[in-house]
């Protein structure tokens, strides 16, 4: 049965409204309101290409922690790239990528230069699989309240609301996708900036890939 959200007497008062502040796109909202599919080649991107360039060399609307933190993205023996990242006042500062890493050492090792070179005030892992062992290392050498692990099959947490009243929150199916939202949010409000380097642009290209599906409860869930 073709028809449209205001169509459906079971949506609650302003869900139009609210769906509108939650996608932030003049063509999302063609989509999901208007109901006119054609107005995306691609519905199910998660960040557009030309908001992540408006980023670039940018200065962001919103400053975070002028300490800033060191992120880290695990892999080992050349199963995807492991990437560490310093990021300061929401400016992407330094990235360091490894194609190819033997030893979970050379990882911790690496992070805690970036951390010191820059006086980073905490690590944040993807505490899962190999990232479990770093993260248990950085604990072990520089104490927990150092390091902030990340389950992407965890529940969401409110510390990634985006300051959004619990009305204009949007279900998540789990923490990777309200992470991935929140940072969907930043590029989209332009609070974080990338540097103009040649890096970047790979970077854009791989943030710009991401997928993402509403599933049969109406929760998001971003796609690997």
């Amino acid at each position: 049965i073709q028809s449209l959200t205001d169509d459906n007497p079971y949506n609650p008062p302003g869900y139009a409204d609210q769906m509108k502040k939650t996608f932030r796109s003049k063509e999302w909202e063609d989509v999901y309101i208007k109901g006119s599919w054609s107005a995306l080649r691609e519905i199910d991107q998660l960040i557009p290409y030309s908001a992540l360039q408006s980023c670039v060399g940018c200065v962001p609307t919103r400053l975070g922690l002028r300490t800033g933190v060191v992120a880290i993205d695990t892999a080992l023996m050349g199963d995807d790239e492991c990437v560490l990242m310093y990021l300061s006042r929401n400016y992407l500062e330094e990235t360091r990528v490894f194609p190819y890493v033997e030893n979970s050492m050379t990882i911790v090792g690496e992070a805690r230069q970036m951390k010191d070179k820059n006086r980073a005030m905490r690590y944040i892992v993807d505490s899962v699989g190999v990232g479990d062992g770093v993260a248990a290392r950085l604990e072990e050498a520089e104490g927990v309240g150092m390091v902030k692990r990340i389950v992407g099959g965890a529940v969401p947490e409110e510390d990634f609301s985006n300051f959004r009243p619990p009305e204009l929150t949007p279900k998540f199916a789990n923490l990777k996708s309200q992470l991935w939202w929140y940072t969907r949010d930043m590029v989209l409000d332009r609070a974080v900036s990338f540097p103009k380097n040649a890096d970047t642009m790979t970077l854009l290209g791989q943030l710009s890939s991401m997928k993402y599906n509403i599933k049969s409860d109406k929760s998001i869930q971003v796609e690997t």
